[in-house]
C-alpha cells in the first residue's frame, strides 16, 4: 500500500485504457532537483494485451515527458530472469549499466 501510494504521489504516470479497463501502465520519478535521470518504476501489462506493443508506447510517452522537463537520461531495473522485459528494452536502446546478485539488471538510456 505506502508503494502505490508513493506512485500516486511522487510518479508521472502513463496510462493506456481499453473502455473503462486499464490495460497498461508505466510510472516514472521525473523529480531529480539535478535534472540528470527519470527513475521508471512500473511498468504493467495486463496479461491478455501482453504484446501489443502498449508497454513500449508508454515508456516513448515517458521518454517524451522527461526530455521536455530536461532530464538527461532514463533509468529502470529488470529481472534478468525476465527475457521478455529485457529484450524489449534493448529494442529501446536502452544498455545494461550493472547487474546486482540478486540478478537484478540497471538499465539506462541518455535522452
Amino acid at each position: 500500500m505506502e508503494y502505490a501510494q508513493k506512485v500516486c504521489l511522487h510518479a508521472v504516470r502513463f496510462e493506456a485504457w481499453k473502455g473503462d479497463q486499464l490495460v497498461g501502465l508505466v510510472a516514472v520519478y521525473m523529480n531529480d532537483e539535478g535534472k540528470e535521470k527519470a527513475f521508471v518504476t512500473n511498468v504493467s501489462v495486463v496479461h491478455e494485451y501482453v504484446g501489443r506493443g502498449i508497454a513500449s508506447l508508454l515508456i516513448e510517452q515517458a521518454m517524451l515527458e522527461a526530455k521536455q522537463q530536461k532530464l538527461k537520461k532514463i533509468i529502470l531495473e529488470v529481472s534478468a530472469n525476465n527475457p521478455a522485459a529485457v529484450s524489449l528494452y534493448r529494442k529501446m536502446n536502452f544498455v545494461v549499466d550493472k547487474q546486482d546478485e540478486s540478478s537484478t539488471l540497471t538499465m539506462s538510456k541518455y535522452l
